[in-house]
């Protein structure tokens, strides 16, 4: 297993563009993982939530690894396009857990072919979880089908997808009574 650590080249959240913090433009997403509980094994969940709709993404990972969570970007990139993805994931915020630090790999195409990189990756300030905040909350709702403690293992894909879907059909008041679903169908 090849471990990257994170250089000084990373971008800080500091250089987000503007519109993902005003939450202006669709496609600025966070990114975390749900861990398994201590001794239950190493599977987790990797839980993305695009900051300005709240739509959810969540996969099921192996590990807690820079290789799973690479992968499980390719396989979105793979199933929607380079095009569509760079549409759809023009920014990804993440913390600083060491399944992040290959931020190169996440950022660049799975297609040995795409010259530009396909999303750009950036840093929370160390131990500012609320500079994530959306993804944050996500993942406090998701503990209502993940219990913390709970071994991730145990869950089906479509246990994962219930609870997916679910969260995206939930009304929002911060999206004024709206679920994720009904606000990005508004936008298509």
């Amino acid at each position: 297993m090849v471990t990257v650590r994170r250089d000084c080249f990373s971008k800080s959240i500091s250089a987000r563009p503007q519109e993902a913090e005003e939450r202006s433009e669709y496609g600025h997403w966070e990114m975390d993982c749900i861990e398994s509980g201590r001794g239950k094994g190493s599977a987790c969940l990797l839980v993305l939530v695009e900051r300005m709709t709240r739509l959810t993404k969540v996969f099921k990972l192996r590990s807690q690894t820079q290789i799973e969570v690479i992968r499980a970007i390719n396989r979105i990139e793979r199933k929607v396009g380079t095009r569509r993805f760079r549409a759809e994931f023009k920014s990804i915020t993440v913390d600083n857990g060491s399944e992040f630090l290959n931020w190169r790999g996440i950022e660049r195409s799975w297609y040995k072919w795409a010259k530009k990189p396909r999303t750009q990756v950036y840093f929370c300030h160390p131990y500012c979880a609320w500079e994530r905040g959306t993804n944050e909350q996500t993942n406090g709702l998701l503990r209502i089908w993940f219990p913390k403690g709970s071994a991730i293992t145990e869950f089906s894909l479509e246990e994962i997808l219930t609870a997916q879907e679910w969260l995206n059909n939930y009304p929002r008041q911060v999206l004024n009574g709206l679920s994720a679903n009904q606000l990005v169908t508004a936008f298509a």
